[in-house]
């Protein structure tokens, strides 16, 4: 079953046996961390955790949990992918690429199913009121980055980052849009309330610029 929210997706997890709840605080500095590689190095990957009551930099409750290892095996890959297997999803992706120019009427036919698979890829906009993702937009003042559970996870590090970051940019030229969501690619580390800064890798990321 494929579900619509990452809200879903820990229930699903939930009524699966994929996930612990963690109720008792946990600091966010390095804590949550040593307890989440303790998890990943298990056997299987170990469950998905999600801690409810984060511990802040500041030393305060965050009013958001946090979750982590929710893809950390094969099983909740797949039921994130809503899927049994994950060669199926490898299956799709050889045959969209393998494409050919039809050649006789059965062929078109065959390969208009597959555009029509391709053309549900790209995101749609809303012609009338706003997406989930856009239900609470904080601005100015309020868009306090320290107030969200970010993890310090090493001794030594400069302080809270995000990892795998969804970096969505538009090239200012052609317009083309770029999705980077990737390990090693980017990292936002932030400095104060309303300051973050990035790194990623230009060699990957179809915007970057080299001098």
């Amino acid at each position: 079953m494929i579900v619509d929210s990452l809200k879903e997706f820990v229930g699903q997890l939930e009524d699966a046996g994929e996930l612990v709840r963690i109720q008792k605080p946990v600091s966010v500095v390095r804590e949550v961390t040593e307890i989440a590689d303790r998890c990943m190095k298990s056997a299987g990957g170990g469950p998905a955790l999600l801690f409810e009551q984060p511990v802040l930099q500041n030393g305060k409750i965050a009013d958001i949990p946090l979750g982590i290892n929710l893809f950390g095996s094969m099983r909740r890959m797949e039921m994130a992918l809503g899927v049994e297997n994950l060669d199926v999803i490898g299956d799709r992706i050889s045959q969209l690429l393998q494409t050919k120019v039809p050649e006789g009427i059965r062929e078109k036919l065959k390969t208009l199913s597959r555009v029509a698979e391709i053309a549900k890829f790209p995101p749609k906009t809303m012609k009338s009121g706003k997406p989930a993702c856009q239900h609470v937009i904080l601005e100015g003042s309020e868009a306090d980055v320290t107030k969200l559970p970010n993890i310090t996870c090493w001794p030594g590090d400069g302080g809270a980052y995000i990892t795998l970051p969804q970096v969505i940019s538009v090239d200012p030229r052609t317009g083309v849009r770029n999705v980077v969501s990737c390990a090693g690619i980017g990292t936002f580390a932030f400095s104060d309330a309303l300051a973050a800064s990035q790194s990623w890798s230009c060699a990957l990321a179809r915007h970057g610029r080299t001098r």
